[in-house]
């Protein structure tokens, strides 16, 4: 199991885990998280900058810390050229697995793959999401080749290793498990639990196995969520889509099964 997240040694994580982070700019309003890591210099993960879908630029993120966006040239580290853009707009961070946007309390919003997002709330960027600032023309478009290749290589592989954390309710095949002998929560319910679940993993609030341990309804909660190794066939088909396209370190989202809604972690 690697120790590094998606990345193992191929891009010095450890390295970058034991560094320092810089303080923001002077008059900044951007706080780093606890969780930031310096994104490795080698990382292929890039905005493509896009105008009426013709490709007109593009951004590196390798290297950096974080990356602010906005009008000011004092404050941002992407400088954006339209009025209707924020002097501090955005920003982009790593947390060592997940690249994540946070837009800084704007006047015109964010826009993440077309929706708008809530402000000073941090979202998953996913390799091929576009993201616009306020009534800009230009759209930005994540890309992370590295990562979009390690879930390629999923359709590849004959075995996975995953942990994954269930919240079953009353629609479930079987509504009852080791912590409760008659599940009667809806199916909204149950949703509702795995997403704050998935909000205290991404923040770093609690560990996906210390969750798995005291709150999964499935009996791999007493290996914190560890199903072994397991081949194709062997899991619903959801769950089994889910666990082969991930990359080794990534959770995903939410996913429904005739058992439950789940959280996946990769962790081979």
């Amino acid at each position: 199991q690697s120790t590094w997240g998606p990345f193992n040694s191929k891009l010095e994580y450890s390295n970058q885990m034991a560094e320092t982070a810089p303080a923001p700019k002077p008059d900044s309003k951007f706080k780093p998280p606890s969780w930031l890591t310096r994104i490795p210099t080698d990382h292929p993960a890039h905005l493509v900058v896009e105008k009426e879908s013709k490709q007109i630029g593009s951004v590196s993120l390798g290297g950096r810390w974080w990356m602010v966006l906005g009008r000011s040239q004092q404050l941002a580290d992407e400088v954006l050229d339209h009025q209707s853009i924020s002097r501090e707009h955005a920003v982009i961070a790593f947390n060592g697995n997940e690249f994540q946007l946070m837009d800084l309390g704007s006047a015109q919003g964010t826009r993440h793959n077309s929706k708008e997002i809530t402000a000073n709330t941090w979202h998953i960027l996913r390799d091929g999401d576009s993201i616009n600032f306020a009534e800009s023309t230009r759209t930005y478009k994540f890309s992370s080749t590295e990562l979009q290749k390690r879930k390629r290589e999923g359709d590849s592989v004959g075995q996975v290793q995953c942990r994954h954390i269930l919240v079953k309710h009353r629609n479930s095949r079987r509504p009852s498990s080791w912590r409760s002998e008659n599940i009667t929560r809806s199916e909204e319910e149950a949703m509702e639990i795995i997403l704050d679940y998935q909000r205290q993993i991404q923040s770093k609030t609690a560990t996906f196995e210390d969750i798995a341990k005291q709150y999964s309804d499935c009996s791999s909660a007493k290996h914190k969520g560890d199903l072994g190794m397991f081949g194709r066939g062997k899991m619903q088909k959801a769950f089994e889509e889910t666990a082969f396209g991930l990359a080794v370190g990534e959770m995903s989202e939410p996913i429904k099964t005739d058992s439950g809604v789940h959280l996946v972690l990769r962790i081979k």
